[in-house]
């Protein structure tokens, strides 16, 4: 008790008031940052995210799986042997290809 009469409680009803007056303000003030905290968290993780995200998205993509396949020049012509002969189309689905026959005359040829 407080040896001025004026500081004492009247009472255990007053005493008390205070007391969880007290501990309100010690519970409040226990993580006074917390939330603001936590907010600044979650928005740096979301900004790294969509950073990521985009990131991959424009990442241009290598090449796909490389396709084998052997091409059959027509009957009784033989493929020229010149590689300048052949050419792939741009999307690299036609193929285009100089054949001859037997008198040695060349014919285009093509395939999918």
């Amino acid at each position: 008790m407080a040896p001025d009469a004026e500081q004492r409680y009247t009472g255990a009803a007053p005493m008390a008031a205070e007391l969880e007056a007290v501990l309100r303000r010690a519970k409040a003030e226990r993580f006074p940052g917390l939330w603001s905290g936590l907010a600044g968290i979650v928005g740096v993780l979301i900004v790294a995210l969509a950073v990521l995200g985009l990131s991959r998205l424009m990442t241009p993509r290598g090449p796909g799986m490389a396709t084998r396949f052997s091409v059959m020049a027509p009957p009784r012509m033989n493929p020229d042997s010149d590689p300048a002969n052949v050419a792939i189309s741009p999307d690299g689905l036609t193929l285009a290809f100089v054949a001859r026959d037997s008198a040695g005359t060349g014919r285009i040829c093509g395939g999918r």
